[in-house]
This record gives structure tokens, sequence and C-alpha cells, in this order.
């Protein structure tokens, strides 16, 4: 948790913005947003801002959804994001 700590309280030592503003740099890469309500690092904006900037995403968010991934709700969501990464790799268009 220590860690953790230090990473946020120094925005995990990134230039303000910068995951934002070069998100297009992902481009290609399979992957997808998954955002809880309670996630402590931002509000449901930045999957939001991140979204139309990643060709070929999936976000999901869920109130329902909390940020301690051994929820249900959380742990469902990355397992399904999981499976469809898998199909996405193992199967390119």
């Amino acid at each position: 948790m220590r860690i953790c700590s230090h990473y946020f309280a120094h925005d995990g030592f990134l230039e303000d913005g910068v995951l934002i503003r070069e998100a297009g740099k992902l481009a290609g890469i399979p992957g997808v947003l998954i955002h809880g309500r309670n996630d402590l690092g931002g509000g449901a904006c930045t999957p939001w801002e991140l979204r139309p900037r990643m060709a070929r995403r999936r976000s999901s968010s869920s109130s329902k959804t909390p940020a301690i991934p051994a929820a249900p709700p959380m742990t469902d969501e990355m397992h399904a994001a999981a499976d469809r990464l898998y199909e996405q790799i193992a199967n390119p268009a």
C-alpha cells in the first residue's frame, strides 16, 4: 500500500494530461477500460475521455462496480474483458 500511496501522491510521476493526450499511441493494442464508481484515481470522466482516443477499445463503467478488485461485479467484468481480449488476440480480424 505504501508504494501505491507514493505513486498516487505524485500523480504516477506523469505530466498532467499526458495519458489523455498521448492515448492514441496505444492504437492497435487490444485493451479494455474498466472503471469502478469508487475508483480512487479519478471519476468516470477519465475513461470517458480516453475512449475516443483509443481505437478498438471497449469501456465498462457501472455504479454497481466497486473499486475493490475482489468484489464479484468487478471480478466478472475483468473475466469478461480477459475473455474478449483473448479472442481478439487469438483470432485477429
